[in-house]
């Protein structure tokens, strides 16, 4: 059902409107386009209930909104309510340097920001966290996150992990690894 409701375009803007109250012109200004781009999609969702607007009959510099009925839908389509923990093949993985753990509540206070984070973990003191994007988190929704943190004076670290394995297999790894190894020390002597 939600992979139904929030496909494409549509991902994006409810992304953007999650949590916070938007005109159609800065919607397609958050999203890097313009507003004849996103106008169609936006008053199709406004029509089916997914936003809702401040007036009933929207007018130019009405503002809208993600419907709090469908946010979890949301984190669905986003996949970011993964397990707290789990990571993905591919999966964008951001180390954050926090000056307070203030500043990074004011940044994820808005609902955009947190809506495209699946999972965070603070690591030692206050001042580090890892945190996981969703998976379906669209390269603008990406950007937007890093922004946000990086004008809250929160260092950005960004990486991608490879291929997850057990310890079974990285143990078997590491043997295959120390036999090449072995074999080929023989070969030399």
């Amino acid at each position: 059902m939600a992979e139904a409701l929030f496909r494409g375009l549509r991902l994006e803007i409810a992304t953007a409107l999650n949590g916070r109250w938007l005109t159609l012109y800065q919607t397609a200004r958050a999203l890097g386009r313009r507003s004849g781009d996103i106008q169609k999609a936006l008053r199709q969702m406004l029509a089916e209930g997914v936003l809702e607007s401040e007036h009933e009959e929207p007018e130019p510099g009405t503002r809208f909104r993600l419907a709090e009925i469908h946010e979890a839908a949301l984190a669905e389509a986003l996949r970011a309510d993964q397990l707290p923990g789990l990571v993905q093949e591919d999966q964008e993985l951001l180390l954050l340097s926090l000056p307070s753990r203030r500043t990074l509540d004011g940044a994820l206070a808005r609902g955009d920001v947190a809506a495209v984070i699946s999972w965070g973990v603070r690591l030692g003191g206050n001042n580090a966290m890892l945190v996981a994007v969703a998976p379906k988190a669209t390269e603008t929704d990406y950007a937007r996150l890093v922004s946000v943190l990086e004008a809250a004076q929160i260092g950005v670290v960004s990486d991608r992990p490879a291929t997850p394995v057990d310890g079974r297999a990285l143990r078997g790894m590491a043997i295959a690894s120390n036999d090449a190894v072995e074999a080929t020390a023989g070969d030399e002597a």
